[in-house]
C-alpha cells in the first residue's frame, strides 16, 4: 500500500486548504483578546486530488464527515498557530494512513489455564477456612 508523505506535498496541499481565524483565549493577555490569533482548519479529504481513492477510504473509516478540523491556538501570533494547525493535520493524515496490522488470534496456554485454576482453588479453600470459623464462633 502506498503512503504519501505529505510533508513533500505541502505547497500542493495548501491548495486544499481553509483557515478561519478567531479571537482565542489564552495566557498572553490583551493581545490574544484584540487579535485573531486562534486558526481553525477545514481540510476536505474528499475533495482532494493529492489523496489516493483508497487513501480517502482509510480517512473516511476514521472520520464521520468528509472533513478534518485542526484548531490551533498555543502560539502567540497567528502566523505560528498556522504552521502549527498544518504541522498537526500533516501528522494527523500520515499516521492514519499507516496500515493497521490485523491481530493474530492465540490461544490461552494451557499452563496458564492451570495455573489460574490452582490460584483460584486456593483461593477458595482459604475462604472456605475463613467461613467455618466464623460459623463456629456464631454457635458459641
Amino acid at each position: 500500500m502506498k503512503i504519501i508523505s505529505l510533508m513533500r506535498e505541502e505547497k500542493i496541499i495548501k491548495e486544499d486548504l481553509v483557515f478561519h481565524y478567531i479571537k482565542s483565549t489564552g495566557p498572553w493577555g490583551q493581545n490574544v483578546n484584540k487579535r485573531n490569533t486562534k486558526v481553525q482548519l477545514f481540510f476536505n479529504f474528499q475533495q482532494s486530488k493529492n489523496l489516493s481513492d483508497q487513501e480517502k477510504v482509510m480517512l473516511q473509516e476514521l472520520y464521520n464527515d468528509d472533513t478534518i478540523i485542526i484548531i490551533s491556538h498555543e502560539e502567540r501570533s497567528q502566523k505560528q498557530n498556522k504552521e502549527s494547525a498544518i504541522q498537526k493535520l500533516f501528522n494527523e493524515i500520515n499516521t492514519n494512513l499507516i496500515p493497521r496490522k490485523e491481530r493474530l488470534a492465540t490461544k490461552f496456554p494451557r499452563s496458564q489455564k492451570t495455573k489460574r485454576y490452582v490460584d483460584k482453588t486456593r483461593q477458595w479453600q482459604k475462604k472456605k477456612i475463613r467461613n467455618s470459623k466464623i460459623c463456629l464462633d456464631n454457635e458459641e
